[in-house]
């Protein structure tokens, strides 16, 4: 049997056991609805199940949605169809697509003041440590800009790639021009 230990996005202190063997994960979506579905049923899979098995290898059973299951697994969703998931899923931001506003670099920090779509973005990265701590409208993130790593409010997960490609680009921009002077 494969348990492997998914932590949470929206809330990294949770922990749920996804076995890649039965096909189940101890989260709640699954508990009370994907349960009733047989393994061989992509309906099956909660949006834990779709990254790891993603990750660790589609089984045979569902090998013929393994393209489905990839993008779903890039929107960080359950399974779904994707005549469904038209109804219900917003598309990610294309890569790079933040624009930058202004940015001022001080003697520690970097601000930086962006737009994604309609949001507004202000952001402060360390220039000590990369440690990025974002507001985008009035919702506060934080994440480790050198691992890419962090807390991103699920109202804006699809933006996350955007955002921390954009931050990640002014934050080496940064960096390089500190070693030029």
């Amino acid at each position: 049997m494969a348990i492997i230990i998914f932590k949470s996005l929206s809330a990294p202190s949770i922990e749920y056991e996804v076995d890649t063997e039965n096909i189940t994960c101890t989260c709640g979506y699954f508990q009370e609805k994907s349960y009733k579905f047989s393994k061989d049923d992509p309906e099956r899979l909660c949006k834990h199940l779709v990254r790891v098995l993603v990750a660790k290898g589609i089984p045979a059973q569902l090998k013929s949605n393994e393209e489905q299951i990839k993008w779903c697994a890039a929107r960080s969703t359950r399974y779904m169809t994707k005549t469904v998931a038209a109804t219900k899923i917003k598309e990610p931001v294309p890569l790079g697509s933040v624009e930058t506003l202004s940015s001022k670099k001080k003697i520690k920090y970097l601000y930086l003041v962006g737009k994604c779509e309609d949001h507004l973005l202000h952001i402060s990265v360390s220039l000590e440590d990369g440690t990025a701590s974002f507001q985008i409208n009035d919702k506060w993130c934080f994440c480790d800009a050198k691992k890419h790593r962090g807390e991103f409010h699920k109202s804006f997960q699809y933006m996350q790639d955007a955002i921390m490609l954009w931050i990640d680009n002014e934050y080496q921009t940064s960096m390089l021009n500190e070693d030029h002077k």
